[in-house]
C-alpha cells in the first residue's frame, strides 16, 4: 500500500569540488589501485548511496536520533516497525573526463621508508569540478504541523552546511579530499493534496522556498575550529610527482585548479608530518619506545592514546565482535601554488630534452627562480659519484602560496571520550578526560610548526621543505565554551599570543593527562 504524501520540496544544485575528490569504484584496474565509480554509460558519477550516507551521517551530528529516524526512515531488528526514507536521492553523473592518479604511502616507525604493502595510488577528479545534485524530501500526511516545521529546518541546516563547505564526500576526506560547496541552489515546493497543487505541478508554476532565513548562520555547523595558517617557504618546497621528465628526473606534482595546472602539497602530506611530529611528541613524553616485536605489524607501530582520536586509527574488533574505529578529528585541504599553468605549458617542462630549453620554458611560465638541482650519490668505496645514483630535482623557488586550511571537529572528540568512558564504567574503571588533552595535544603541534620546527614535502633531509609561518588564524563554530571561544579572538603571530586562562586550563589537564590518564 503506498503511503500518502502531503507535499515534498525538490531542491536541485550543482556541488563544485573546493578540493579534488575520490568516489571510490569496484576494484582498480591497469592505472591506478583504488578507481573512480563508474556508472553503466561509463561516466563518473556519484552513487546515490554514497551521497545518500553522507548527509544523514552529517545531520545524525546535529539532531537526535528520532529526528533522523523520522527523515531518513529505519527498520528495527525484531518486529515489522520502521518505514522507508522520506528522502529521495538521485546518482549524479559528473561531466568530467579530466583524471588524476595520486600515489600514497604509510611510512613505516622504523626505517623511515615506505610500510610494506603500504604503498598504492587513486584517482581523483581535480578541484573546481561539478556535480549536479537532485534531492526531494517528502512530507508524510501523518506529521504534524509542527513536527514537519522540525524536519524543514533540520533538513534547511543540512543544505546551508552543504552552501557553507562543511560536508567532505568520498574517500580520504581527512587528507585533503572530497570537500565540496552547493552552488545554484533551487528549491521548490509541491502540493500533492489540493487540485491547485496538482495543476500547479503539471504547469510548472510550484512555489520556490527561501530556507535561508530559518536559521542563523553557523548554527548549523558542527562543534569545530577552523584554522587557517599563512605562511611562505623559505627554500624549496615541493611534494614528488610519481612521474619523471625527458630532462628531469624528480618534478614536482601538480594539481587541476581553475581549469589549469599548478604546483600542489596534498594534504595527506601535511597531515602525515603533523602525525609524526605528535607521535613523537606521546613517545617522548610517555616514555614509549618502539616495541621491536611490533616491527612488521604497522598497525600496532601506530596505536598510540590520543592520536588515534586525533588523527583516526583503522577499524578492528572487540571481544564482542563490535567493530571499533576512529574517523579522524583533522582534516587538511590540499594546499595549491598561486602558479597558473595550462596543460601545455606543463607538457613543455616535462617533455623538454636538454636544460637549455627547460630553461626556457620555466623563464616563459614567470618560473625564474625554480631551478635545476643536480644531485650524487658517493660511493663510500672510492669516494666518487655511484653508479647510477646521479639524478636532477627541478626545485620551486619563490612560489607564493595559498594558506593551509585546517579544520579540528571538538564533537567528535568529545564523542570519543563519551564512548570511552561509557566502556570504563562496564569495566569499573575510572573514566578519563581525553578532549582537552587531545586538543593540548593538536596546539603543540600547531606551536612546532609555526616554530618552523616542522618541515614539509619531498627532500626535508637534504635542505629542502624549511617554512616560515606568518599569521595563524582560528575560527570557532558552535563553541560553547568560554576558553576556547578566546581562540577566535585575534589572529596568532606567535604560539603564545594565546589567551593566558586556555593555555593555563589546557595546560593542567595535559599535566593530569600525563600523570594518571595513560
Amino acid at each position: 500500500m503506498a503511503r500518502k504524501i502531503h507535499s515534498r520540496y525538490k531542491i536541485t544544485g550543482n556541488l563544485t569540488t573546493i578540493s579534488p575528490i575520490h568516489i571510490g569504484g569496484v576494484g582498480g584496474n591497469a592505472d591506478t589501485d583504488m578507481a573512480l565509480a563508474v556508472n553503466g554509460e561509463g561516466k563518473f558519477y556519484l552513487p546515490a548511496t554514497s551521497l545518500a550516507g553522507a548527509l544523514r551521517a552529517y545531520m545524525a551530528t546535529l539532531n537526535p536520533d528520532d529526528m533522523i529516524d523520522k527523515i531518513w526512515g529505519f527498520q528495527e531488528k525484531k518486529g515489522d516497525n520502521g518505514h522507508a526514507s522520506f528522502v529521495i536521492v538521485e546518482d549524479a553523473v559528473i561531466n568530467s573526463a579530466i583524471v588524476e592518479i595520486r600515489d600514497g604511502v604509510a611510512i613505516d616507525r622504523y626505517s623511515g621508508t615506505a610500510a610494506e604493502g603500504m604503498k598504492f595510488d587513486r584517482a581523483i577528479l581535480p578541484k573546481g569540478v561539478t556535480i549536479p545534485i537532485s534531492l526531494t524530501l517528502e512530507r508524510d500526511a501523518q506529521l504534524s504541523d509542527s513536527e514537519w516545521q522540525e524536519c524543514q529546518n533540520a533538513f534547511a541546516q543540512l543544505i546551508t552546511a552543504l552552501e557553507e563547505g562543511e560536508i567532505y564526500l568520498g574517500g580520504a576526506k581527512s587528507r585533503g579530499l572530497g570537500r565540496v560547496k552547493l552552488y545554484d541552489t533551487r528549491i521548490i515546493e509541491e502540493d500533492l493534496l489540493s487540485p491547485a497543487g496538482i495543476l500547479d505541478i503539471l504547469n510548472n508554476q510550484q512555489k520556490t522556498v527561501n530556507w535561508g532565513k530559518i536559521y542563523a548562520s553557523g548554527q548549523n555547523c558542527q562543534n569545530k575550529l577552523n584554522i587557517t595558517i599563512k605562511w611562505k617557504p623559505v627554500g624549496a618546497v615541493m611534494v614528488k610527482s610519481e612521474g619523471d621528465g625527458m630532462a628531469v628526473d624528480i618534478l614536482p606534482l601538480v594539481s587541476g585548479k581553475g581549469g589549469g595546472l599548478t604546483f600542489v602539497i596534498p594534504g595527506s602530506s601535511l597531515k602525515g608530518v603533523w602525525r609524526s611530529q605528535a607521535e613523537r611528541i606521546i613517545r617522548t613524553v610517555c616514555n614509549h619506545s618502539l616495541n621491536y616485536e611490533d616491527k612488521d605489524k604497522f598497525d600496532q607501530q601506530v596505536k598510540l592514546e590520543l592520536i588515534k582520536t586525533l588523527f583516526g586509527a583503522p577499524a578492528e574488533f572487540d571481544e564482542n565482535q563490535n567493530q571499533l574505529g576512529y574517523l579522524s578529528c583533522l582534516a587538511v585541504d590540499d594546499c595549491f601554488a598561486n602558479i597558473p599553468m595550462t596543460s601545455h605549458q606543463w607538457a613543455s617542462i616535462t617533455d623538454a630534452t636538454s636544460d637549455s630549453s627547460l630553461r626556457n620554458c620555466l623563464n616563459n611560465m614567470g618560473l625564474k627562480d625554480t631551478q635545476l638541482g643536480y644531485h650524487v650519490g658517493i660511493d663510500r668505496w672510492t669516494g666518487s659519484a655511484a653508479e647510477g645514483f646521479l639524478y636532477t630535482t627541478l626545485e620551486p623557488f619563490g612560489v607564493n602560496w595559498e594558506n593551509i586550511e585546517i579544520s579540528l571537529n571538538l564533537q567528535r572528540l568529545k564523542q570519543y571520550e563519551k564512548l570511552e568512558n561509557e566502556r570504563l564504567k562496564k569495566e569499573n574503571l575510572p573514566p578519563k578526560n581525553s578532549y582537552l588533552p587531545t586538543l593540548a595535544l593538536f596546539l603543540l603541534v600547531l606551536r612546532d610548526f609555526m616554530e618552523s620546527k616542522i618541515p614539509i614535502g619531498f627532500g626535508v633531509n637534504r635542505g629542502m621543505g624549511a617554512i616560515q609561518v606568518e599569521e595563524v588564524k582560528i575560527n570557532g563554530k558552535g563553541i560553547d565554551n568560554d576558553d576556547l571561544k578566546a581562540l577566535s579572538q585575534k589572529p596568532l603571530t606567535s604560539f603564545y599570543d594565546l589567551d593566558n586562562n586556555l593555555l593555563t586550563n589546557l595546560n593542567s589537564h595535559w599535566q593530569s593527562w600525563l600523570n594518571g590518564g595513560k
